[in-house]
């Protein structure tokens, strides 16, 4: 890796992480959810996430990129 430092996950690692939380924060009461993608890198499987768990409980999950600093 080019940054010592730097930690990486697996795409599946990272849509089961992303799905637990979603769930858990859906649990806790809230009825949407905005993820915001700091890396465009990331917006295959954020598509993925958001079409799977807006179906699973009918809870508007929508994401965004942050573009800039």
């Amino acid at each position: 890796m080019a940054f010592g430092s730097t930690l990486t996950l697996s795409l599946p690692t990272l849509h089961v992480l992303r799905c637990d939380i979603c769930r858990s924060v859906i649990r806790a009461g809230f009825s949407r959810i905005l993820i915001v993608n700091g890396h465009g890198g990331n917006m295959t499987a954020l598509n993925a996430l958001t079409t799977e768990l807006t179906a699973e409980p009918a809870t508007p999950i929508a994401f965004r990129v942050r573009r800039g600093g």
